[in-house]
């Protein structure tokens, strides 16, 4: 029960975005309730966000090796960084799915670090996660 009210405080926190596609939304939600529900388990990320944006959603789309895959981007941003987490579904061209982020330094700082990676699971968005929290602390720590 405790997981369906996180899941219900993401879903608001998304839905309180504007997005200039609301179908993106839509697409998000459907093809990666887990995306959103690993999102929504992390209190302390949540509290960070100051701005969560679905940038795109390719479903079932050829990319240019010949593979079909479903993956999306998603942009968290908080006070200091931009958090680009791209996820990649698994299929049966690659079974193990793929997820990753960049953490993007915003003003006036610029510049990137790239994130964890690993399969589409819950176990590397859980390596992410500790990464964005990581750098989050550094930034409150030292008021960047």
């Amino acid at each position: 029960m405790t997981n369906f009210f996180r899941k219900k405080e993401a879903l608001e926190l998304l839905e309180g975005m504007h997005f200039d596609e609301k179908d993106l939304f839509i697409k998000f939600k459907k093809n990666f309730p887990e995306l959103l529900d690993w999102i929504a388990s992390s209190r302390l990320l949540m509290k960070n966000i100051e701005k969560l944006e679905v940038s795109y959603v390719y479903e079932n789309e050829m990319r240019d090796d010949g593979r079909i895959t479903t993956e999306c981007n998603l942009g968290i941003y908080t006070k200091t960084y931009l958090y680009s987490i791209h996820a990649e579904k698994p299929t049966t061209d690659s079974p193990r799915g793929e997820l990753y982020g960049v953490l993007m330094i915003r003003e006036p700082n610029s510049g990137q670090k790239n994130l964890r990676d690993g399969a589409y699971s819950e176990e590397t968005w859980k390596s992410i996660l500790k990464q964005i929290l990581k750098y989050e602390t550094i930034a409150h720590t030292f008021h960047i």
